[in-house]
């Protein structure tokens, strides 16, 4: 994860991952705009009642971090 000004320097960086739950967590436990965003897509990508892969986590992981970086509501 990469935090930049509004001029594009890199104020920090940081790589891997954490253990948050996500994979796990309802939108009542969500804390934060990105982890709602990440639980409503995986919710969306499960509603076939087929468990979500961890190919499936990644992709969500991406898709709100771009949602929550493109629209400004990162919190």
């Amino acid at each position: 994860m990469e935090h930049s000004d509004k001029h594009g320097v890199v104020l920090s960086q940081s790589s891997g991952y954490t253990i948050d739950n996500l994979d796990t967590k309802t939108c009542d436990e969500a804390v934060g705009v990105f982890e709602r965003i990440f639980v409503e897509i995986r919710e969306v990508l499960s509603e076939d009642q087929t468990p979500v892969a961890a190919a499936d986590l990644q992709i969500c992981h991406q898709i709100a971090r771009r949602l929550s970086q493109r629209f400004k509501i990162e919190d």
